[in-house]
């Protein structure tokens, strides 16, 4: 079996979270560069956060969509470090896209097409029984050149059981405050 060391190489720190770390690193089986999403050594002991991360990678894995990151796989760094390989994607967040925009505001056309590329990769997720859950700018991806927008970034993403999820079976409203839906923010379940 190849070590993460051998199999990947130029390993480059491109996103800090407060959960994990990104690195941009190039995959030698195949040669491709990858991003890697590592958990954060100050959760290596914490339970949930270890089952967080692999839960991500059993729920994205299952979507296979051009508008969703495709999962490459997942293991342990030589140190126990949980991780998971994803596709590269040269480009930008939205909310990075954003801001380089014009008063921070996305033309009409571009607008349209990002909103129809990630309702086409939440719709593939839904369809598979997944529910991301934060959607928001920083969690799109959009490509150089062809201009395709995946979503991203599936950690607070949840199976669906019935076509929703019973806000009441959590402890606490999952998402980012400026971006939930509004039944969820009036104690709804999540759709």
């Amino acid at each position: 079996m190849t070590s993460f060391s051998d199999r990947y190489t130029h390993i480059e720190k491109v996103a800090e979270g407060s959960f994990g770390d990104v690195y941009r690193a190039q995959d030698t089986q195949p040669r491709r560069p990858v991003a890697i999403k590592v958990l954060k050594e100050r959760y290596a002991n914490d339970a949930g956060a270890l089952h967080r991360l692999r839960a991500e990678a059993e729920r994205t894995v299952t979507v296979n969509h051009p508008n969703v990151v495709t999962v490459l796989e997942t293991g342990e760094t030589e140190t126990g470090m949980p991780y998971i390989v994803m596709e590269w994607m040269e480009g930008e967040t939205l909310a990075a896209y954003q801001a380089r925009c014009s008063d921070g505001k996305l033309t009409y056309s571009d607008m349209l097409r990002i909103v129809k590329q990630v309702g086409a990769g939440l719709t593939a997720a839904h369809a598979k029984g997944v529910l991301h859950r934060d959607i928001k700018p920083a969690n799109i991806l959009l490509s150089h050149g062809d201009q395709v927008a995946k979503l991203s970034d599936f950690g607070l993403a949840a199976a669906l059981d019935g076509g929703s999820i019973s806000q009441g079976s959590y402890q606490s409203i999952v998402g980012s405050a400026g971006y939930l839906a509004p039944e969820i923010t009036e104690g709804g379940d999540y759709t």
